[in-house]
């Protein structure tokens, strides 16, 4: 819901929006059970989430066992609604149920299309859709090579900040950390030390690093490394690196102000993981993308070692003098500073003018 609430907060100002969720539609009695269920399979990566991936691989086979169902659950919930002007779809399944639905009753409905990742799923692509949004020009090759007209296609970059977000950026902010507390970061290092490197680490919403302390034991012990950990809802995790007590290493529960932080950060580390790493490259950060564990997490990290933005960290295996190597940083930088260039969020604008849907 993370990408629909940041298109929301772009688009508030020109559109009348109302966010619906994908999952509690098709699923409205059980919906917070198969969040969980997911949740705790990202947390856990056992056997169960093995099987998860394999059903993943194969979607194509699997998702027209469900595709019916779903679409009657989507029409009814549509009918008792007012008809909208044009629906924008955030994940792959909801693009392919919208696409159905248009196909079945609807077939003049705007549809839009916002990939949130860097590679491209046969879910992504439906018939009918009006447009696309992606994130870089690598993404918009992708679906040019697939069939779709580049003039459906904008590079759009999904996790634009905000006009507030943007006016905010550089100042002191209060955040949440550490339940009820408020504390306070500065945008700039508060050091001359040129030797500085200032490292974010962020799992998303749920705090998705790794567990054990040692493994920001040995980035902190590389001189000159300051580092902040953004641990989402992981209280566990937070609580295990404050009780490490690790020197120059600060520990943050969720957090509304991720562009701050971006502000603050020498290099991103996470994983490869869309959004996270979309806000990273609006703020020129260099990322060190953890090993990928799902699908679409490899196929980013591709983008990201090809448009040389990016390169992996692994804790077993990466020197950490190879991590944090200034040409690389000084490189990646420039390269995002290339992509960035390539934005036009203006286009979707004029092609909603066009349309009369917005002055």
């Amino acid at each position: 819901m993370m990408a629909a609430k940041k298109l929301s907060t772009r688009l508030g100002e020109k559109l009348r929006i109302m966010t619906i969720d994908s999952v509690k539609v098709a699923f409205p009695l059980v919906h917070k059970v198969v969040y969980f269920l997911y949740n705790r399979m990202l947390y856990k990566r056992k056997r169960t989430f093995k099987a998860y991936l394999k059903v993943y691989d194969r979607e194509n086979e699997v998702l027209p066992f469900f595709m019916k169902t779903m679409c009657k659950r989507y029409l009814r919930y549509m009918r008792k609604r007012q008809r909208p002007d044009v629906i924008f779809a955030v994940y792959g399944l909801a693009a392919n149920i919208i696409s159905t639905y248009k196909r079945d009753h609807d077939p003049d409905l705007l549809t839009v299309t916002m990939i949130t990742d860097f590679c491209v799923y046969d879910s992504w692509i439906n018939e009918g859709t009006d447009l696309y949004l992606v994130g870089a020009p690598y993404t918009r090759d992708l679906l040019i090579e697939r069939g779709i007209d580049p003039e459906k296609i904008i590079v759009y970059g999904f996790a634009l900040p905000s006009e507030t977000e943007k006016n905010l950026v550089g100042r002191e902010l209060p955040i949440r950390s550490n339940g009820n507390s408020k504390e306070t970061i500065r945008s700039g290092s508060d050091t001359d030390d040129t030797d500085r490197i200032n490292l974010l680490i962020a799992g998303g919403v749920l705090g998705l690093l790794p567990e054990e302390t040692d493994f920001y034991a040995k980035l902190s012990a590389h001189p000159g490394v300051h580092i902040h950990v953004v641990c989402g809802k992981n209280e566990i995790l937070r609580k295990n690196i404050e009780s490490a007590g690790l020197p120059n290493v600060r520990a943050y529960g969720f957090i509304d102000n991720m562009f701050d932080h971006l502000a603050w950060a020498d290099i991103f580390m996470g994983k490869a993981g869309g959004l996270s790493c979309m806000e990273a490259i609006h703020m020129e950060v260099p990322i060190l993308y953890l090993p990928p564990f799902l699908p679409h997490e490899a196929k980013n990290a591709d983008f990201f070692e090809i448009s040389g933005i990016g390169r992996l960290y692994d804790h077993g295996m990466t020197d950490t003098a190879d991590a944090f190597d200034r040409d690389f940083l000084a490189a990646a930088a420039e390269n995002m500073r290339t992509i960035n260039a390539s934005f036009e969020p203006e286009r979707l604008l004029t092609w909603l003018r066009e349309r009369n849907l917005i002055q």
